[in-house]
């Protein structure tokens, strides 16, 4: 919160449940939880320094990392959002030059950022992605929505979001539910909790934060066992020049049957599906494709009905799969307690 001190509230109860932790005295502008929402992670404005927040004391302890790989500019420059992507390695970090917002793709354990491209000419305040990888960011000259591109940074306008924001915001979506929320600042210690819809920017005041007098960044901690299984296979850039991300979310329990596949950094537009075996496996370029085939052995493709996915124009789709009934190439089979399963994305390119 303004001035530097760190805080814990709850999505249900946020100003009643409020709770101002140990002051930080560090301008932490940028914070998300990594994929699992194990370790909470924020950049220092000024000298990009890499931190971590004990979510219990709130104490804040360097990782001894910084942000290499900035692009540097004329006007006033400062951090304004981190976040991270579903596939548990990728993470964003956006940054104001002048009127004019960068942003960048890399890793927040080493520090190691790449530059993608310039948001939009207007200070983007803070961004957050969703677990199927789209991601948002909130204009501090518009009072707008806008869904911003992964691959490049180009942005297209959702809307306004009826709420006039000043100065620092915080913004950050829940997993479990998909729903974003935001901490919006309207200056003169005037705030509120909010909801956005992301189909039309508009933000839902959910409960007025002025008693509090705290102009917010957020993060969103959602339950750990939401996020399942683990990337183990390197694939291929595809045209948009990144490489394609797969993601689970659910529950590991074979009875409980819940579990969906996000496929994410695709193409726009392009047809896709999912593919699955019991085995790992690298072919590269098999059958004359540009990628490469991460699932051996038997493997099966969803293709029935409703399964053959086109990623529009957010370069992502997403599948929910049942366990009782996983394609093989001889039929149907059950996911037995116990057993390991492979799942890929394969897609269309131009």
């Amino acid at each position: 919160i303004r001035g530097g001190s760190t805080f814990r509230a709850t999505s249900t109860d946020f100003v009643g449940d409020f709770t101002t932790l140990l002051p930080a005295n560090l301008p932490l502008f940028a914070i998300d939880f990594d994929a699992r929402a194990e370790t909470l992670y924020a950049v220092e404005d000024i000298t990009y320094a890499i931190n971590t927040i004990d979510t219990t004391t709130g104490q804040v302890t360097p990782t001894g990392n910084s942000v290499t790989g900035l692009v540097f500019g004329s006007g006033a420059i400062f951090v304004t959002g981190l976040t991270a992507s579903a596939d548990g390695s990728t993470w964003y970090l956006s940054r104001a030059v002048g009127n004019t917002t960068q942003i960048y793709e890399g890793d927040i354990t080493t520090g190691s950022f790449t530059f993608l491209g310039t948001i939009l000419n207007q200070v983007i305040i803070d961004i957050s992605m969703s677990k199927a990888g789209e991601m948002y960011g909130i204009s501090l000259n518009t009072s707008s929505l806008y869904q911003i591109s992964p691959i490049d940074g180009t942005a297209a306008f959702v809307g306004s979001l009826g709420y006039s924001v000043q100065f620092a915001q915080g913004m950050d979506f829940d997993w479990l539910t998909d729903t974003l929320y935001a901490t919006l600042y309207a200056g003169g210690g005037v705030g509120a909790f909010a909801e956005i819809d992301v189909n039309t920017g508009l933000a839902s005041n959910l409960e007025v934060t002025t008693a509090l007098d705290a102009e917010m960044e957020m993060a969103v901690q959602f339950p750990t066992d939401d996020f399942i299984g683990t990337n183990y296979c390197q694939t291929h850039p595809n045209s948009t020049g990144a490489s394609g991300s797969i993601a689970a979310f659910g529950n590991a329990f074979v009875i409980s049957n819940s579990v969906e596949l996000f496929a994410s950094n695709l193409p726009n537009s392009s047809f896709g599906f999912f593919l699955v075996g019991e085995n790992r496996g690298f072919v590269a370029n098999p059958g004359g494709s540009a990628g490469n085939l991460c699932v051996g052995g038997m493997i099966g493709r969803y293709v029935g009905m409703g399964e053959i996915q086109n990623t529009g124009p957010t370069g992502g789709f997403s599948l929910v799969i049942d366990l009782g009934m996983i394609p093989q190439p001889n039929g149907f089979v059950s996911v037995q307690a116990g057993e390991s399963w492979r799942f890929q994305a394969w897609h269309r390119d131009s």
